[in-house]
């Protein structure tokens, strides 16, 4: 992801397909259990939805939905523009290195705190094409007038709401927005069928080796640490093999 050219097209249709034709291309024939965090969630629905008798599962992990994705603010967009744009010249990764990093070496606090802006430094993230490539999704996507919106309203009258599905929600991110709350709970209880539930597990994000609280805006399962990894793990071996 962000190390290959950028799409045409950042219409979430148009990478939906473009996985299809991946998979296709190696091979895959399905069934499939989809994983999906935050964007991923998005691309996840639609994919089902266009493959529905191949689907044996959903695992949602603070997914994104049309409550936050669509319906927030276009300011981060243009910042990731910007830094885009700073790339090539190295100044983005200079502006990025937090007072550890150039007084002494990193806590375990800059690496384990997940959205830290040494977890970003260290990442792909700072790559100029990812950068680039996350920029066109915002800027033609992020927004209730997309057809990306269109799309995913689309696809609920083909997506298989009666397929095992597992919800993981961080606490944390609900207490402090009340569009990400709506959006979990939509998820949970409208777009998943009542034959489908399997689970809701609201998460909560506990602190690191110095005992400092976990920021909930990182990923669950690559910044929460091990109770973050497990309850990804959990989530899809209860569905694998049941």
């Amino acid at each position: 992801y962000g190390f290959s050219d950028a799409s045409p097209d950042a219409e979430i249709g148009a990478i939906e397909d473009a996985l299809w034709q991946a998979l296709q291309k190696n091979g895959e024939r399905g069934p499939f259990l989809l994983v999906g965090e935050q964007y991923g969630g998005l691309l996840h629905r639609i994919f089902s939805a266009c493959h529905a008798s191949l689907i044996q599962g959903h695992i949602y992990i603070d997914a994104d939905t049309s409550h936050d994705y669509f319906l927030t603010s276009h300011f981060h967009s243009h910042s990731t523009s910007i830094r885009s744009l700073l790339a090539p010249l190295g100044l983005h990764r200079i502006l990025a290195l937090p007072p550890s990093v150039s007084t002494k070496y990193p806590s375990q606090r800059d690496i384990n705190d997940g959205g830290t802006r040494l977890n970003r430094l260290l990442s792909p993230y700072l790559n100029g094409l990812t950068l680039s490539t996350i920029a066109q999704e915002q800027s033609l996507s992020h927004s209730p007038s997309s057809p990306s919106f269109t799309t995913l309203l689309a696809s609920l009258k083909d997506y298989p709401n009666d397929v095992p599905t597992i919800v993981v929600s961080s606490v944390g991110r609900m207490e402090e927005s009340s569009a990400w709350r709506r959006g979990q709970r939509s998820l949970w209880e409208e777009v998943t069928g009542e034959a489908g539930r399997v689970r809701w597990t609201e998460f909560v994000w506990g602190v690191d080796a110095e005992g400092n609280k976990r920021n909930p805006w990182g990923r669950v399962c690559a910044d929460a640490g091990k109770e973050g990894r497990e309850v990804c793990e959990d989530a899809v071996g209860e569905l694998l093999w049941s």
